[in-house]
């Protein structure tokens, strides 16, 4: 029932609790075909120690013969800005690529959903173009982001990366407190205990750490990259 959901799908809120029923049936129906014939799954996500339903995930359009895949994956507005995005699209990444063994993950969003967009391009994801006009809300049509991971891209990922060991502690400090607008940031700050850590200002974060001290973060890292102390810890 949270509009917030629904902003960048085609879709509104459900207005009672059989549309909701009616809309589960439809997507385990979706899987009742044989495991070597199904073409989606879908997922609730759950925090492991407190059970907290965090959103849900979902593989579609799954291509044998091609060896591909279509993902997709919503989180519970209020969790929006915790990491929980970036661990959901890496856990995925694993699943599809070292467990079912395909060759290509690819998917789309609305242009505009720039959440979702540094999210993926955080995990490894290469856009592939835009696609004019694909989307319909509210009577206006939205262009898609498309974007694709493949095996090989994957596995180019999981590489060792060269560090610079040239960074200090404070110097990280500094970036984090600089990009999130406050002072009584410390080595304890992580995205945990601060809200102006949101998964957008995360992106900046990484990309400053970057920069500043020439090193590259694997899409892995990124994910485990929620604190200052891991962060200090990943690079060294």
């Amino acid at each position: 029932v949270d509009k917030r959901f629904y902003e960048f799908l085609e879709y509104e809120p459900f207005k009672n609790i059989n549309e909701t029923k009616e809309y589960m049936d439809k997507l385990l129906k979706r899987m009742d075909e044989p495991e070597n014939e199904r073409t989606c799954k879908y997922w609730f996500i759950r925090d492991k120690e407190t059970k907290l339903l965090i959103g849900t995930a979902c593989l579609v359009n799954i291509d044998y013969l091609r060896s591909s895949l279509e993902w997709g994956f919503g989180i519970d507005p209020n969790l929006w800005g915790l990491g929980y995005i970036l661990e959901i699209e890496e856990t995925l990444k694993h699943f599809v690529f070292e467990k079912l063994k395909l060759n290509r993950l690819y998917g789309k969003t609305m242009i505009n959903n720039k959440r979702t967009i540094d999210s993926l391009i955080a995990t490894g994801m290469i856009n592939e173009g835009i696609a004019k006009d694909f989307y319909c809300k509210n009577n206006k049509f939205i262009d898609a982001w498309l974007y694709a991971l493949t095996k090989k891209d994957y596995i180019n990922q999981l590489k060792n990366v060269v560090r610079n060991t040239n960074a200090e502690l404070n110097e990280i400090v500094k970036i984090v407190q600089k990009i999130i607008f406050q002072s009584e940031v410390d080595i304890n700050t992580s995205m945990e205990n601060n809200l102006d850590w949101d998964s957008m200002n995360h992106m900046l974060i990484i990309s400053a750490i970057e920069d500043k001290f020439n090193l590259k973060f694997t899409p892995s890292e990124i994910t485990k990259a929620t604190s200052i102390r891991k962060i200090n810890d990943i690079i060294y």
